[in-house]
């Protein structure tokens, strides 16, 4: 069986900076990747102080904006003759990652630092945290350099 690896993305340079990992890697393991994108199900937004949730889904929308994400995160990168997939899920990145690298034939998952919802992160913890703990599968963390230098 090929392996394969999980690499989340949320259009976030982190998460560009994971998926160049992953091509790297699997150009020496011989690895497929499987690149996720996570619809949340709920949105948040602030108006006047005050913090709600809104829940809703567009499908051409949703399409959209993953279309684009793949296609800004595979922008650039030498892939060779890799094979790489895109799987679009709704819900709570979390455990939407954890879920989708608990089923057979994933061997680790390929993250960023940090992503795209700098609120959710500094109030809940990071997803790559979450991910990490949760997770039966080694999870590698990719950093930007330059970033941990500022």
């Amino acid at each position: 069986m090929t392996s394969e690896y999980l690499v989340p993305a949320d259009g976030s340079p982190s998460s560009k900076l994971a998926y160049c990992k992953a091509v790297e890697l699997a150009r020496i393991t011989g690895a497929n990747i499987k690149l996720l994108y996570v619809e949340h199900d709920v949105d948040y937004y602030s108006r006047r102080g005050v913090l709600f949730a809104q829940s809703y889904y567009d499908e051409k929308e949703i399409k959209a904006r993953s279309t684009k994400i793949f296609a800004e995160t595979r922008e650039g990168v030498d892939e060779g003759d890799l094979v790489i997939n895109g799987l679009v899920l709704f819900g709570d990145p979390v455990r939407k990652i954890i879920e989708e690298a608990a089923k057979p034939g994933y061997d680790m998952i390929v993250m960023g630092n940090r992503g795209n919802k700098p609120f959710k992160g500094a109030v809940l913890g990071s997803v790559s945290a979450h991910v990490i703990a949760g997770s039966i599968r080694p999870v590698l963390v990719v950093k930007d350099a330059q970033e941990e230098l500022q």
